[in-house]
């Protein structure tokens, strides 16, 4: 049983952030998972049962047991928001996020 709050590889786990603008009227967002400069996995906002947007600015982006156990538990890995929100187009990106994930004794999905 996870008892620490630790995200460990082969977990459901759903990360929530927070924007400093409006991300409602996002005409586009995708997260990007980069691990060892390498893209992993990237989600977009039209899929709605990975990506939530919570309010005017928060969003919960859901990774499935096969998604965390892509990464290496031996590394951090990075996610990063990008947006075109607003009337004016403006194409917005986070800073990148340091994430970590514990590793298993077998790589299995339950």
């Amino acid at each position: 049983m996870n008892c620490n709050n630790a995200v460990y590889r082969g977990d459901t786990i759903t990360y929530t952030f927070n924007f400093c603008v409006p991300v409602t009227d996002a005409k586009v967002m995708k997260i990007i998972f980069k691990q060892k400069d390498q893209i992993i996995l990237e989600k977009y906002k039209t899929d709605t049962t990975a990506i939530e947007i919570v309010d005017e600015d928060t969003i919960k982006v859901r990774l499935t047991q096969e998604e965390t156990l892509l990464f290496s538990a031996k590394y951090p890995f990075y996610a990063q928001i990008r947006a075109i929100c607003g009337v004016n187009n403006a194409v917005i990106a986070s800073d990148w996020i340091e994430l970590s994930v514990g590793d298993l004794l077998k790589n299995e999905v339950i």
